[in-house]
């Protein structure tokens, strides 16, 4: 018998196997639309940085709001496992609406289905959250306690699992597969999230006789929002009776016991009340910092990292970093008396994060410092290409020069009309011509080439945002005369993949004009000319670099008479140029803060809390995430800045500042310890 009881307490529930699957899955889906809803609103439904950070952060509040209701339904009503179940059944539905966002549809369409799909996640993972560790540690006896410890450590082990392999998965099946005629495949990687987590669900509804499920047992936050009601009405309507504690005014209804458990918790409390700023830093490295990175150059020794897979670092350096704390870190710093208290840890992570936001402003300014300056009010800008072997001399207002090949950029005033005079020199051709502009754009073209031994001018205007992968297109004079068919283009061969580049519509035979614009993968690429209306050259006429975030236009000439075929290479946009690897410092920074500050404070808020109310301080714990979440949407709609870079600086003050605040309230916080 004895032996049989041994067995029995070593032996590892069946449930918590199945039921750990489904956790997996659950946090895959979450860290799926943490790692790319950023990137999928700017990219593909073309809202503002501004507006994409926002609701991703709104997703976020969600998350970390709902809980709290969850946790009441479960303790009230449901229990945990058909809290799970039934709230899932949304989470599930949310998850299809947000692949379905991604098919072909209409723009409004897509982005109704989005935010509908966002949504009813958001509502999904909060309402399961705080209901997975509850069920999970339900599965074990009492006398289980060594496993029920494992457990947690296997549950936490398996949420970073998560995380680490949906950060490195998403981003490659939306950006490494192409789908619906595009480069990327964002359908793929919700869709994917979506099989996943309805599988999930089905394997751990199917097998509901191999869990433990309690029945639901009343919210001790219920009981917490009853009991302060009743004291706060009861010291309003008292007259002359006082009490040592207001609280106490909720004895004649509530036991002592509870009422001195909601004094303590008020006490931690307290300590929490600071905290949401640390959120609205650390909720950022999904939005601000993502979108930081897809301003930067990923080319790495000819690998192209992913903005999207930088997330990837934090949870890869939480799991190597934490050992190194525990065992060497902290024994360090508590020799030199230092960091010994768990709030002091806290204070110290909170400052370290806002070191990593100093970081990533200064990184920032290097990223605004390669941006196009930025226009003043009443000036237009004319870049002019010379696409041809002449040196030209342009009269204006001004007189200005331009080398073969190059290209040059001129700012004249807006709202006025010019007549230029371009004459060509040092080549076969002598006769000039002239170029009209209406200046009422503020950015213009002008692109030069010969044709038929004459100057050829095109005047158009020119957009200057950043396309994110390079768009290119050709401005062309050839021996080849084009006509109206889909099968006369210049072929634009890369390492990976082929693009097919077609004059604009064409009314008459062609041998100069431009083709459209082609959005394309970064790397280098060679060029053909067409040999006939299906076949092109042997031989390349050139090479081309396409850097991520760039425009280009590629200049060919081709004259065989004068013995002369030249490709050029014309920025119109500036590439990105800032390399992505030096966001690295800024997450190693963060990522050993949110050791000190996040797995610290987990650790205070359940140390601290009364037996309990432990639930409801988690609950309050979570609040705090979603108002810092709340903070960011604030900050970013309500206060506008100009610059990138003095956001981040503005952020790491008001850390500094909070945390100043938190270690004096943690000066006079008394340990449980040592009441």
């Amino acid at each position: 018998m004895p032996k049989d009881q041994d067995k029995s307490k070593s032996r590892y529930p069946y449930g918590v196997v199945l039921f750990l699957f489904w956790v997996f899955c659950e946090r895959y889906c979450f860290f799926c639309y943490q790692t790319i809803t950023t990137l999928y609103f700017t990219e593909e439904l073309y809202l503002s940085r501004t507006t994409s950070a926002s609701i991703f952060h709104a997703f976020l509040t969600i998350s970390y709001f709902v809980p709290l209701l969850g946790g009441i339904l479960a303790d009230a009503w449901l229990g945990s496992f058909w809290t799970i179940i039934h709230i899932s059944m949304i989470y599930a539905i949310g998850n299809i609406l947000s692949c379905l966002s991604a098919f072909p549809l209409s723009l409004n369409s897509r982005k109704a289905l989005s935010f509908a799909g966002l949504l009813l996640a958001g509502i999904g993972t909060g309402g399961t959250k705080p209901c997975n560790p509850v069920f999970g540690g339900d599965q074990f006896e009492d006398d289980q306690v060594t496993q029920r410890h494992h457990f947690f450590s296997v549950f936490y082990a398996v949420t970073n699992a998560a995380a680490i392999t949906s950060t490195f998965l998403t981003p490659q099946l939306r950006g490494d597969f192409e789908c619906f005629a595009e480069d990327t495949c964002y359908a793929l990687a919700f869709g994917f999230s979506a099989v996943i987590f309805i599988m999930s669900l089905t394997v751990f509804s199917v097998c509901k006789p191999f869990y433990k499920t309690p029945p639901a047992e009343g919210s001790a936050f219920v009981s917490v929002f009853k009991c302060i009601a009743r004291a706060l009405v009861r010291k309003t309507r008292s007259k002359g009776e006082t009490k040592e504690h207001w609280l106490d005014y909720a004895n004649d209804k509530y036991d002592k016991e509870l009422i001195h458990d909601i004094k303590s918790f008020i006490r931690v409390f307290r300590m929490f009340i600071p905290l949401p700023i640390f959120w609205a830093l650390f909720a950022q490295q999904g939005s601000t910092w993502l979108l930081q990175a897809a301003s930067m150059d990923g080319e790495v020794m000819g690998f192209r990292i992913k903005p999207d897979h930088m997330q990837l670092v934090n949870p890869v350096l939480i799991v190597v970093m934490m050992p190194l704390f525990e065992y060497v870190i902290y024994p360090a710093l508590s020799e030199l008396r230092l960091c010994r208290r768990p709030l002091q840890k806290m204070v110290a992570g909170g400052l370290l994060t806002a070191i990593a936001f100093i970081m990533s402003g200064f990184i920032q300014l290097q990223i605004e410092a390669n941006l196009p300056d930025k226009m003043p009010p009443g000036i237009a800008e004319v870049s002019i290409l010379n696409n041809s072997p002449c040196l030209l001399d342009i009269q204006g207002d001004r007189k200005y020069d331009l080398k073969p090949f190059k290209e040059r950029v001129i700012r004249v005033p807006m709202g006025t009309k010019k007549r230029w005079e371009i004459t060509p020199s040092h080549c076969f051709v002598t006769k000039g011509s002239y170029a009209h502009f209406n200046f009422n754009v503020q950015f213009m073209k002008m692109l030069v080439t010969i044709s038929n031994d004459a100057l050829y001018v095109k005047v158009s205007g020119k957009k200057r945002t950043n396309t994110v992968p390079p768009a290119m297109r050709i401005f062309f004079s050839t021996d080849y005369v084009f006509n109206d068919n889909e099968t006369d283009s210049f072929l634009v061969e890369g390492t990976s993949k082929s693009y097919y580049a077609t004059p604009l519509a064409l009314s008459h035979p062609v041998s100069v004009g431009t083709t459209q614009f082609l959005i394309i993968h970064p790397g280098e690429y060679r060029i053909y000319l067409p040999y006939n209306g299906t076949l092109h050259q042997n031989e390349p006429i050139g090479r081309a670099t396409f850097k991520r975030g760039g425009g280009y236009i590629v200049g060919i000439f081709q004259d065989s008479q004068q013995n002369i075929s030249k490709l050029s290479l014309f920025s119109i946009i500036p590439p990105y140029s800032v390399p992505l690897l030096y966001q690295l410092p800024q997450i190693f920074v963060v990522s050993a803060g949110e050791i000190m500050f996040v797995v610290t404070g987990l650790e205070f808020a359940y140390s601290q809390a009364p037996y309990s109310l432990k639930s409801v301080v988690q609950s309050i714990w979570l609040i705090a995430h979603a108002i810092g979440n709340l903070l960011v949407i604030s900050i970013e709609n309500f206060f506008a800045f100009e610059k990138q870079s003095n956001q981040f600086f503005m952020y790491a003050a008001l850390l500094t500042s909070s945390m100043l605040v938190f270690a004096i309230l943690g000066h006079f916080y008394r340990y449980v310890d040592d009441r």
